[in-house]
């Protein structure tokens, strides 16, 4: 660091000072270098998109059947991941569509646009939307939760309900989740 500097002026003058400045400025470029060639990233597992009461929604565009853009929100507090990051090839390789997956802080999903709930799944960890624009939405809470036949979910909604965007639309059990062995 800059105030360890003082200790490289020894009795014999400032020989050792100059000599560790130009270690640091080699040591400073070196390191440009090698970040400008290779890049920098930071994981996105490490990058929190929270979504508080007090803050306005977190949103993204998405693109409907009829082409119209629309912005989808959040729909759960939580940490985004990109969909090549989950442990399902389903999802990864996008075989379902393009999309992102939240790592819950809590157990509440909340509707992401206005629309309708189109499709409920008996073992309720998946639900199906669609917006007022025509845009078509699947959200899954979980992975390997269809196991778990609807145990550790409260459905707020049901097939045919029209919704608008931020009304609550599954409560889980994340602990109860957890505990069986899913995630």
């Amino acid at each position: 660091g800059l105030l360890s500097m003082v200790a490289f002026v020894g009795p014999d003058g400032w020989g050792n000072l100059i000599h560790s400045c130009i270690a640091m400025v080699i040591g400073f470029v070196v390191t440009f270098v090698l970040v400008w060639v290779w890049g920098y990233r930071d994981s996105v597992e490490e990058m929190p998109i929270a979504q508080e009461e007090s803050e306005a929604p977190k949103t993204a565009p998405a693109v409907s059947a009829a082409g119209r853009e629309e912005v989808v929100c959040l729909p759960a507090t939580g940490w985004v991941v990109p969909l090549a990051q989950v442990p399902d090839p389903t999802f990864a390789e996008e075989i379902l569509g393009k999309g992102a997956a939240v790592i819950p802080e809590d157990g509440k999903f909340y509707a992401p646009v206005d629309g309708e709930i189109t499709n409920l799944t008996d073992t309720k960890p998946a639900l199906g939307i669609t917006s007022t624009g025509g845009l078509e939405l699947l959200i899954h809470i979980g992975l390997e939760t269809v196991a778990l036949n609807g145990k550790g979910f409260t459905l707020h909604v049901e097939e045919g309900q029209k919704i608008r965007k931020g009304d609550l639309l599954v409560e889980c059990d994340l602990a109860y989740v957890k505990a069986q062995g899913c995630e």
